[in-house]
């Protein structure tokens, strides 16, 4: 992996760049499962693929309302959606829920500590719990797209680059 350009905010470059990675592997996925797949579930008692899409969401609001400082706007409810359209779009709105906190970020407002109800925390905790879900989500989610023979987003791409060397 190449080293980070040693700028004014590495902390936040390192965050940012991992955070667009998984957002993006997240976004392909839900894009690549077709609709009919959206509530197959390997066994009986895990997540249908369409839960996991939604589930995901839930946590991005989660931690990015800690990471903004705020309440989660989400908090206490399931959003309970059934197409993939609903699905999609409610995962690519917690993306843009985030974007602002995102954008906003920088190396000291990362390492500030903020409050929300009791809890007190530097904002930089939940951003790296952040990223550490996303990518456990999409190892889970990758697992469901092998099982329906659909080439992961981050393997397609990795496919596509080598094919070019």
């Amino acid at each position: 992996m190449p080293a980070l350009a040693q700028g004014a905010n590495p902390i936040t470059a390192a965050f940012t760049g991992v955070f667009n990675t998984a957002q993006r592997n997240l976004v392909e996925s839900a894009d690549l499962m077709p609709e009919e797949h959206y509530t197959f579930r390997p066994t009986p008692e895990i997540r249908q693929y369409g839960e996991w899409i939604e589930h995901t969401a839930m946590s991005v609001y989660n931690y990015c309302a800690m990471i903004k400082g705020e309440a989660n706007p989400h908090a206490g409810h399931a959003m309970k959606l059934t197409t993939k359209a609903e699905i999609s779009k409610a995962l690519k709105d917690s993306f843009e829920y985030c974007a602002a906190a995102v954008k906003e970020l920088d190396d000291q407002k990362a390492l500030a500590e903020v409050t929300v109800g009791k809890n007190t925390y530097p904002r930089v905790r939940p951003m790296f719990q952040l990223v550490g879900s996303l990518n456990s989500h999409y190892g889970n989610i990758v697992v469901y797209l092998r099982l329906k023979n659909l080439v992961p987003p981050s393997t397609a791409r990795t496919m596509k680059a080598q094919k070019k060397n």
